[in-house]
């Protein structure tokens, strides 16, 4: 029998944004991502994947930083086999950074700045970097 996995909803746990209208900041091009997962002791049948994201343009002169959560809930309470898997640290982080990476791209145009759309990821690659 194999557990079904619900996403369930994102929330943003940190958002900065600094915008250079005076020119006194220096900014240059970047871009981080890292990642966390997280499995509550107390909700046996849920996880969640944290974003930890950084942005900087120098030509556009502004950087964001945030903190963006994903919660998944599951069928079965989560074994550490599945904890070990790539579900938690490749396939959950694919199914939410799409709603991150719309985010960011919202923030940025109602800010008035050039829309920030990020590069996609592959978490494959980036999983087996980590190892």
């Amino acid at each position: 029998m194999t557990t079904k996995i619900k996403f369930k909803k994102t929330k943003l746990s940190k958002l900065s944004l600094v915008v250079d209208e005076k020119k006194e900041l220096n900014f240059d091009d970047n871009f981080k991502l890292a990642l966390s997962s997280d499995f509550p002791e107390k909700k046996k049948k849920n996880f969640n994947i944290t974003f930890f994201c950084y942005i900087s343009s120098k030509k556009e002169r502004f950087s964001i930083e945030l903190e963006y959560k994903a919660f998944f809930s599951t069928d079965d309470e989560i074994t550490q086999e599945f904890k070990d898997s790539y579900f938690p640290s490749v396939n959950a982080p694919a199914i939410a950074f799409p709603f991150m990476r719309s985010f960011i791209s919202t923030v940025t145009v109602n800010a008035v700045l050039k829309p920030m759309i990020l590069p996609t990821i592959n978490f494959q690659e980036l999983a087996k970097n980590k190892e």
